[in-house]
């Protein structure tokens, strides 16, 4: 470059200026898609487990109602345990479609049918036993016998 006139030295300048200037603008693009996917991935993880979290509350309301159905004798449990179930059924839909493997739909599915049979039994045998108690057509030791054995 010592021959070079003066223009040419600029121009060349000029021209590797632009180069770094575009390679560190691509570097640049290139870190913030990569910072976006990984947000988007972090956010979906969140998401999921915000949903796992809500579905463990949700299962401690329905014991809860259960419980206060039978140690408080409250025919109304059963409206509140199937409310209950419902925001739990609702939620777990909404954690299901957050799940990407087939052993996650699978586990979702089995604790969709296991909470289905907790909520049958309390609400089809566990609390018409308490409604018979509470209405004196059950004495005691037989409401202790018959809720044992459900």
């Amino acid at each position: 470059m010592r021959g070079a006139s003066l223009a040419s030295r600029l121009s060349g300048s000029f021209l590797l200026l632009v180069g770094l200037a575009l390679v560190g603008g691509m570097a640049g693009q290139w870190g913030a898609t990569s910072t976006a996917r990984s947000a988007q991935i972090a956010q979906d993880r969140l998401t999921a487990q915000v949903a796992a979290v809500d579905l463990a509350a949700l299962a401690a309301q329905e014991y809860q109602a259960l419980a206060d159905g039978v140690i408080n004798r409250t025919p109304a449990a059963a409206d509140g345990l199937r409310a209950v179930a419902g925001q739990f059924d609702q939620r777990l839909a909404e954690l299901t479609d957050l799940l990407q493997t087939p052993e996650q739909r699978t586990l979702a599915e089995q604790l969709q049918s296991s909470n289905r049979a907790f909520i049958d039994l309390a609400s089809g045998e566990v609390l018409p036993l308490v409604a018979q108690h509470t209405r004196g057509v059950l004495s005691a030791a037989a409401f202790a016998t018959r809720v044992a054995a459900a």
